[in-house]
């Protein structure tokens, strides 16, 4: 019917226009709304809505307290911490570093997690002045 169409066209703009891409090259992101008005975020919003969203999630959060209490961590640390699947902790990880707030270091074939300091001092000054 016509109603699901334009709910699916609309859909489709709102996904085609929160192109990842942008949000690593700090382009604003564009949302046509269903009013059609445009809303524009600069990239400080763009970037404490990308922290927001990696933190999400309870596991992320004990990934990270984990990484912090041990300087750096492995995936197979966190195995042994958490009862999860290594697949399941690997997609936090990829979340987490995807939004910038975990560092990957490889040693041979040792893959170690450190948290990102300077993009944890950003994500503190944006949550800070969120609420200001």
């Amino acid at each position: 019917n016509i109603y699901s169409t334009q709910i699916k066209f609309e859909l489709f703009t709102i996904l085609a226009l929160r192109n990842p891409i942008n949000e690593k090259k700090n382009i604003p992101s564009v949302i046509k709304m269903k009013n059609h008005k445009e809303i524009k975020y600069d990239s400080g919003t763009e970037t404490l809505a990308r922290f927001a969203k990696a933190l999400g999630h309870p596991t992320r959060i004990k990934i990270i307290k984990y990484i912090e209490e041990n300087s750096h961590g492995q995936i197979s640390d966190l195995t042994k911490s958490l009862p999860l699947a290594q697949s399941t902790i690997s997609r936090h990880i990829k979340e987490l570093k995807d939004a910038g707030l975990l560092l990957a270091t490889k040693e041979s074939s040792k893959i170690f997690y450190s948290l990102n300091i300077s993009n944890w001092q950003s994500a503190k000054a944006l949550f800070n002045n969120l609420f200001r």
